[in-house]
């Protein structure tokens, strides 16, 4: 039951992490490419699509996690280094996906109410890839506590 669980762990890490890259190496620099009129015809289904199918993979994620630090024993281990990464690890992935909902999401949502051929619409995206960007960098921080666990540190 425990490679079970670690198996749907690591799918669920490598369908989110896989995401983040996918949006910051391919998607946004394509969108970025379009005319603003077909910027914003594809921002606000993109947004709401990825929050939907993100938000539950990010919660299975962390959720996946802990369940599997408990039942590996890392309650006896809290005060260890291996017992500190994966608390780290859970601090910064619960941040990651405050990141996705309380900061990506309301500025993709923000897109919807500005006209598409103006200054700030541009801004605006501009914002969300830096907010992608940024994500990514949680997401390299989260995958070296990963490997660090790996080698039980």
């Amino acid at each position: 039951m425990l490679i079970v669980l670690l198996v749907f762990h690591v799918l669920c890490s490598i369908f989110w992490f896989g995401s983040v890259l996918f949006a910051d190496f391919i998607l946004m620099p394509v969108i970025s490419s379009l005319e603003p009129r077909y910027q914003f015809a594809v921002m606000e289904p993109l947004g709401k699509r990825a929050g939907r199918v993100l938000f539950p993979v990010s919660i299975l994620t962390i959720i996946s996690g802990i369940i599997l630090g408990i039942a590996t024993g890392v309650l006896d281990q809290l005060s260890t280094p291996y017992g500190w990464t994966w608390i780290a690890s859970i601090v910064f992935t619960c941040l990651l996906l405050y990141w996705g909902v309380g900061v990506i999401n309301p500025a993709e949502r923000k897109l919807k109410y500005i006209l598409p051929e103006t200054p700030e619409f541009t801004k605006q995206l501009s914002k969300i890839k830096l907010f992608i960007m940024i994500e990514l960098l949680f997401m390299l921080l989260i995958f070296i506590f990963m490997v660090l666990m790996r080698f039980g540190l």
